[in-house]
């Protein structure tokens, strides 16, 4: 397990099967990738499973990328807040930032400050 010192906004990347620990005793796992089979000229929806987990909880994230079949990113419609999605666990977020299907993903996570 790579064990990293994580500036939280910073970008990390994930890929599969190569579990890395943060700072302050998260633990991410990029898992492995699933797909919808598109129709032409429809969405897509491409997704990388992360299991988050600290020393007692774990939960499994699923972060996608959005698209439209035979489309570029430039002409599909999407902006990066709807092509790219997020998932919150305990005080954290996590925010999909690139997708690079069956190799890795990267990912940037915010913490929530204690008041």
């Amino acid at each position: 397990m790579k064990i990293i010192d994580y500036k939280y906004g910073a970008i990390i990347e994930l890929t599969p099967n190569n579990p890395i620990s943060i700072n302050d005793s998260l633990t991410l796992e990029l898992t492995y990738f699933t797909h919808k089979r598109p129709y032409i000229g429809g969405p897509t929806k491409a997704t990388a499973t992360v299991i988050a987990s600290t020393n007692t909880k774990s939960k499994e994230l699923n972060l996608s990328i959005y698209g439209v079949e035979g489309k570029s990113q430039s002409e599909d419609g999407y902006t990066e807040t709807n092509r790219y999605s997020s998932d919150y666990w305990m005080d954290y977020h996590f925010q999909l930032k690139t997708f690079n299907y069956d190799k890795a993903i990267d990912i940037i996570i915010l913490k929530k400050q204690n008041e």
